[in-house]
């Protein structure tokens, strides 16, 4: 099955965004204290559980490429995150090439 490729992608993206949930950026000009980054930092980390739990799914055979953006545009606008880029393209391309694969076997 298909699902192997996006499982592991997705599963990269999470991975790489708790190992580096400390390097983010914010919109005020003065440094956190250490209990807001604190919080920051694991509010980070629960989105990166997010992108493994979308994994998870996808070997049961549920989830979606939209549930992945919706979660990605979260880590943006509201915690400041960009993984990285060519990590969220494999992600993409997982989704792109099962997506041709599920129409090529269509009865």
């Amino acid at each position: 099955m298909r699902a192997d490729r996006r499982v592991a992608a997705l599963k990269a993206v999470a991975e790489y965004t708790r190992h580096n949930a400390d390097f983010f950026v914010t919109s005020i000009p003065q440094i956190l204290d250490p209990e807001t980054r604190g919080r920051h930092i694991e509010y980070i980390k629960a989105l990166a559980n997010q992108f493994d739990a979308l994994a998870d799914a996808l070997s049961h055979g549920r989830g979606s490429y939209q549930e992945f953006e919706q979660t990605l545009d979260d880590l943006h606008r509201n915690a400041g995150f960009w993984p990285d880029r060519s990590l969220v393209s494999a992600v993409a391309l997982a989704f792109e090439k099962h997506k041709s694969h599920s129409e090529l076997i269509k009865p």
